[in-house]
């Protein structure tokens, strides 16, 4: 169950805080809308390398309104398929042509540290991204999410 808007995540709070009471560090979860396919008649978009394009699009060809967007890597010379060597630059290439108004999922295989190979943030991008973990669970959950959520400091 998704937390009410402006409600602390239930994950959000320090061990052994006082339920009802906020720790200074704690982050607060905000609803911002209903951004799926479902809601605004936008695609959901999986961005994934070459290699997982091949396996992704047979299994996400049941979703209505999900897509899968290979990327191809160019930065190593366009002979590298894999998902997890993909840099900002590759990504925010292909990324310039997509439609707003869509939800963009991208694998946190991507990313070391919150960066890219390349040193490309993924706020860098020409559109917002959602960081999804890269197991078939976390995907799942992220195409069936309807609300998009967005950590912000209390």
């Amino acid at each position: 169950m998704l937390p009410e808007p402006n409600e602390p995540a239930s994950s959000s709070r320090s061990p052994g805080a006082t339920p009802g009471r906020r720790s200074p560090t704690s982050t607060r979860v905000r609803v911002l809308g209903c951004t799926s396919a479902n809601c605004s008649g936008g695609a959901v978009v999986v961005i994934t390398g070459e290699y997982g394009a091949k396996v992704l699009r047979p299994l996400l060809a049941g979703f209505d309104g999900v897509r899968v967007l290979a990327v191809e890597n160019t930065f190593f010379g366009g002979n590298i398929g894999v998902t997890g060597l993909l840099v900002g630059e590759d990504v925010a290439r292909v990324l310039a042509d997509q439609p707003e108004g869509d939800r963009y999922l991208l694998p946190d295989v991507c990313l070391s540290n919150g960066l890219f190979l390349d040193g490309t943030r993924p706020d860098d991008l020409p559109r917002a991204v959602e960081i999804v973990a890269t197991d078939g669970v976390s995907l799942r959950r992220a195409l069936t999410r309807r609300p998009a959520l967005k950590m912000v400091s209390a």
